[in-house]
């Protein structure tokens, strides 16, 4: 509280979408410092001037800080800036100490057996808790932890060896985020997807899904080779009833544009100023922020919202989330949806495990997403190209 407390008294305002978030705008409107806080670890950005005057009235508030800049380590995450701007997050060194499970009292037994004692159930858990942080830089690895959080109850000695196997599979394949200017005007990309599996009266459906910036001048409409910096991603399992693959994509997609809205508020706040949720509520839909699109590979569900008459669904309870894609649509929430053949699909490695996990790395490492095949796009007006006007 006393943190936040001098942070506002430097005429410095939390985000509404993020209250540990600060923002500070200059007379002339212009955004000139960000800071954001996690108990006494901070992270700033901004014009040189102003980020030493926070820094400043901080020291003269409590003690004096120990500062760190290009290089340094928040919450567990490296960071490394480089002289074009660029920045690379990892944990590389968190990961390396993560130790395996000692497997060889599974040696012998079936695999499919449950761990013999509480003492390796708790052992299991703590190491599954130690790699579930690092997939805040780890997507490549998601979907496989979220498979074995599943086991948490009733854990077998399989789930012990693919643990180890994806710790392994970290410490040799490292992986750094990398953060890159995209030319601007700039544009959120949505890109959803989703899996499903029926098992008899249990069926299970995950979500998953990239949100990331792009130029305002990337074509959708053709093959190329897109710059994107990744905001936002999931993979989890859903928490909608899902009967078949046409529901889970539907509401993979309306969460996700969920998601992509709550993050659009906070860049309309970084270009405008915090100024609280009402003042978001009554920015009309086309004005939030950022143009938003949402990209998909179920042809199904992109073709059900683009109909000229909506028709209801097999399953009736999807009509209303096929409504609210339609209406997103036509308030310009979305300025389009498009239609990506699955070849291309980025959030396919994100509740898939059998698929190479190359692209996806690429997109997370590079900055680079390889559309290889053509898109169908489609907006409230009609078919169009996403770069037209």
């Amino acid at each position: 509280m006393a943190l936040t407390n001098a942070i506002r008294l430097h005429g410095m305002r939390p985000l509404t979408s993020d209250p540990q978030c600060f923002l500070k705008h200059n007379e002339k409107g212009d955004l000139v410092c960000v800071a954001s806080t996690h108990v006494d670890d901070l992270k700033i950005t901004g014009i040189p001037s102003e980020a030493e005057a926070l820094i400043k009235a901080l020291e003269e508030a409590f003690d004096a800080l120990k500062v760190e800049r290009g290089v340094f380590t928040h919450c567990g995450l490296q960071h490394e800036q480089s002289s074009n701007g660029d920045i690379k997050v990892h944990q590389e060194e968190y990961i390396s100490k993560i130790l395996p499970m000692g497997a060889t009292a599974g040696k012998f037994v079936d695999k499919m057996e449950p761990l013999g004692s509480e003492e390796l159930v708790t052992e299991y858990r703590s190491v599954l808790g130690a790699v579930a942080w690092a997939t805040q830089t780890r997507p490549d690895v998601l979907v496989y932890v979220c498979a074995l959080q599943r086991q948490m109850q009733k854990p077998r000695w399989l789930d012990v060896a693919h643990l180890n196997r994806i710790i392994l599979y970290m410490q040799h394949r490292p992986l750094h985020l990398l953060y890159k200017k995209v030319a601007p005007p700039l544009q959120i990309l949505l890109i959803s997807d989703s899996a499903f599996q029926g098992k008899g009266q249990d069926c299970l459906a995950i979500k998953s899904g990239v949100v990331a910036l792009a130029s305002a001048s990337v074509d959708l409409s053709k093959p190329e080779t897109i710059n994107i910096m990744a905001l936002d991603w999931l993979s989890r399992k859903q928490t909608h009833v899902c009967r078949s693959t046409f529901a889970a994509e539907i509401h993979a997609c309306c969460d996700l544009v969920g998601i992509g809205i709550k993050i659009n508020s906070a860049m309309h706040e970084l270009k405008h100023g915090a100024n609280g949720a009402v003042a978001i509520l009554d920015t009309p839909r086309d004005q939030l922020g950022l143009p938003m699109r949402l990209v998909l590979d179920a042809e199904a569900v992109f073709n059900a919202v683009v109909a000229a008459q909506a028709k209801t669904p097999a399953d009736a309870s999807l009509l209303l989330p096929l409504m609210a894609l339609r209406q997103y649509l036509e308030t310009k929430a979305l300025l389009s949806i498009s239609w990506a053949d699955t070849r291309s699909m980025l959030a396919d490695g994100l509740n898939k495990g059998s698929i190479d996990r190359e692209a996806l790395r690429r997109a997370f490492s590079e900055g680079v997403w390889n559309l290889e095949q053509a898109t169908k796009s489609w907006s409230a007006r009609g078919v169009r190209s996403v770069v037209d006007p």
